[in-house]
């Protein structure tokens, strides 16, 4: 057999600087800038992915628009964010029986704290309704800072989805949401002309089919500036375990 030359400690740190080497070339990061997460290692960004996925996959049957940040992946490439850290989708609220009669079956504050967990538990003030089945925890949200009626966990990896609800009111459409420790309703968080929103029409995020605004750059533009629209952001894809320029 022959046997190496080189000793045991010089392998190791070569090995290392070989990886290291690899990964400089193989795995680019993510740009940073003050409107984005910041980077996101090989390691740890594959199950951000594939958490985003799977949860997009879990809400496929609830009559939900991508919105926000969510629209702005399928926008760039029908796929969620790298980047980001939750979903974001709107519901009609002509739909919102629907949503509620598909919803996982609803349970105690008791059952949700020993389910979440105290330290996500205790950041829901004001929630007393919350719905779940092995995969997903639903509660209505009364954050104030939040803004928005509805907040979706996965129950692996805990990222979230948030959904708002799309009223049309004088030939536009507006989001709604609680008012801190109260019952009450204001509207306005968001706003676009219905034109830009309906007929809505069919799309696919993360290999999920939803329904979508009629003219969804005009609302990312109205939502993020031209800036956010950059083909520069549409390059990254997380592929085989390293972000890559997918165009």
């Amino acid at each position: 057999m022959v046997q190496s030359t080189m000793l045991a400690p010089q392998r190791v740190l070569y090995m290392i600087l070989f990886n290291v080497l690899v990964s400089i070339s193989a795995c680019p990061y993510m740009p940073t800038n003050s409107r984005h997460r910041g980077n996101l290692t090989p390691k740890n960004g594959e199950n951000h992915i594939h958490s985003l996925r799977r949860l997009a996959q879990h809400l496929r049957t609830l009559p939900l628009v991508p919105h926000g940040g969510s629209l702005l992946g399928l926008w760039y490439n029908n796929d969620v964010l790298p980047w980001d850290d939750d979903l974001d989708f709107g519901l009609l609220v002509n739909n919102e029986d629907l949503f509620l009669a598909s919803m996982p079956p609803r349970i105690t504050q008791h059952t949700a704290k020993h389910i979440m967990g105290d330290k996500l538990y205790t950041q829901l003030i004001g929630t007393h309704i919350y719905w779940a089945n092995d995969k997903v925890v639903f509660y209505l949200d009364k954050t104030h800072r939040h803004h928005i009626k509805y907040r979706c966990y996965e129950r692996i990896n805990w990222f979230y989805a948030d959904i708002i609800v799309y009223n049309r009111h004088n030939n536009h459409v507006v989001t709604d949401y609680y008012l801190p420790n109260s019952n009450v309703i204001r509207w306005g968080a968001h706003k676009w002309p219905s034109a830009w929103i309906f007929p809505l029409k069919h799309c696919t995020l993360a290999n999920t089919s939803f329904m979508c605004p009629v003219q969804m750059e005009k609302v990312l533009l109205h939502e993020y500036g031209k800036g956010a629209l950059s083909s520069s952001f549409q390059k990254y894809q997380f592929q085989n375990r390293c972000w890559r320029f997918a165009i």
